[in-house]
């Protein structure tokens, strides 16, 4: 029984339509072409938002409230810290409520 060994062209043939199939890189001589780095996401987009966040160029719903007087926007963040303030005020571990009696002593005072 003679067994069919592949020849090594066609091993090579064989690789090379593997990697087609697979998306890999085809790379027979294993040399250095920079392939890892170029499948890395680009850090650009990264280092612009943590220095340049873009919360510095667009105008927050506050500002928008107060250039336009009897325009109403929501701000989801100043909604979730508010929820999340009263959230903590009801189990107790808020902030606690400030004085009103003792502004009426300093008022007192002077």
């Amino acid at each position: 029984m003679s067994s069919r060994i592949p020849t090594p062209a066609r091993l090579q043939e064989l690789f090379r339509l593997q990697c087609f199939v697979f998306g890999k890189v085809h790379n027979p001589e294993a040399k250095r072409i920079g392939t890892k780095v170029l499948r890395e996401s680009l850090k650009g987009p990264q280092i612009r938002n943590y220095y340049y966040p873009s919360k510095q160029i667009l105008p927050t719903p506050a500002k928008l409230n107060k250039i336009f007087g009897n325009w109403t926007t929501v701000d989801p963040e100043e909604e979730h810290r508010l929820e999340r303030n009263e959230y903590l005020r009801r189990k107790g571990k808020g902030a606690p409520k400030k004085l009103k009696e003792k502004k009426v002593i300093e008022k007192k005072r002077k």
